[in-house]
């Protein structure tokens, strides 16, 4: 079952873009959109690289459908960012994984894939985990919500609706036209937001702080991103989009792994709360989502 692998191998990877996604967004820049407009700037030589590297289909509707995915996920990363400003990346990534759940009505509806009664207890599992790993303890005995949650379920539903379209689009291309299109996208984004005046004034004050440091470092969740989007999309193509949506859930997990080492062993790049009531709390929560992923997917 080698789409098995490369779900969880995805994950991994993209774990990886939040924890540099966080660095850079809480120290260098802060504007969500600048950050982006950066990252889609950086894709633009993607786009004849995969020209010359593979065929690309122009079939109808995959090539509509491509662009599609790039213009909303555009919107979902936009809103990941925005929740980065806000929250802890071992808190965020729980809680867009919600997007596991949203996707299996939209699964039915389209596709129907039907589940067991184990993982639909599973889901129960996933969303409990999700919510619980949204609450900040701020002083004893009382607990409030994230402000990053209402942004955080918007972002879940996007990457649904992604992951549902990204299934359908693989049914009239390969996966690297799929990708084509999608960054054909982005670039489309990318060239509305240039075009308004007061954003690139941001931008030209934002990117005037740009160096060499951080423009080689803002590469790095490019090429995690990419490469988890190949093993992503190889897996979808094989597999059903409910139960790789449900492994790729495991991100929580291993962006909680990473954050913890970073801040025991190289806080400067990452810093997150590690008392005991908190990481107490976060175990909980990750052992729920795990343990929920691996209900839906076994």
């Amino acid at each position: 079952m080698d789409w098995l692998i490369f779900a969880f191998l995805a994950p991994v990877l993209w774990a990886g873009c939040n924890i540099v996604d966080k660095f850079l967004l809480t120290k260098y820049i802060k504007n969500p959109i600048s950050y982006q407009i950066l990252g889609i700037l950086i894709y633009v030589p993607i786009i004849p690289l995969l020209l010359i590297l593979v065929p690309i289909s122009s079939s109808y509707p995959g090539f509509l459908l491509g662009i599609m995915i790039g213009l909303v996920d555009i919107g979902a990363i936009l809103s990941y960012c925005k929740a980065l400003t806000l929250e802890e990346a071992s808190r965020v990534a729980p809680l867009s994984y919600l997007n596991a759940i949203l996707v299996l009505p939209l699964a039915y509806v389209f596709f129907g894939e039907l589940l067991s009664l184990q993982k639909y207890f599973g889901i129960i599992l996933l969303v409990t985990g999700s919510i619980l790993i949204s609450f900040k303890k701020i002083r004893l005995k009382k607990w409030r919500v994230s402000p990053a949650l209402r942004i955080i379920l918007v972002l879940a539903l996007l990457w649904a609706c992604i992951n549902v379209l990204d299934k359908y689009a693989l049914g009239f291309m390969d996966y690297w036209s799929l990708i084509f299109w999608g960054t054909m996208g982005y670039l489309i984004a990318g060239s509305f937001l240039l075009s308004l005046k007061r954003l690139r004034q941001v931008l030209l004050r934002d990117f005037s702080k740009v160096n060499k440091k951080i423009l080689s470092i803002r590469i790095l969740p490019v090429i995690f991103y990419y490469t988890g989007l190949v093993f992503f999309l190889s897996a979808l193509s094989k597999g059903f989009v409910s139960l790789v949506s449900g492994i790729i859930s495991i991100q929580p997990f291993i962006t909680f792994l990473y954050t913890t080492t970073l801040t025991l062993f190289a806080p400067n790049i990452i810093k997150e709360k590690i008392d005991r009531s908190t990481i107490l709390l976060k175990f909980i929560a990750i052992s729920f989502i795990f343990l929920g992923s691996w209900l839906i997917t076994s």
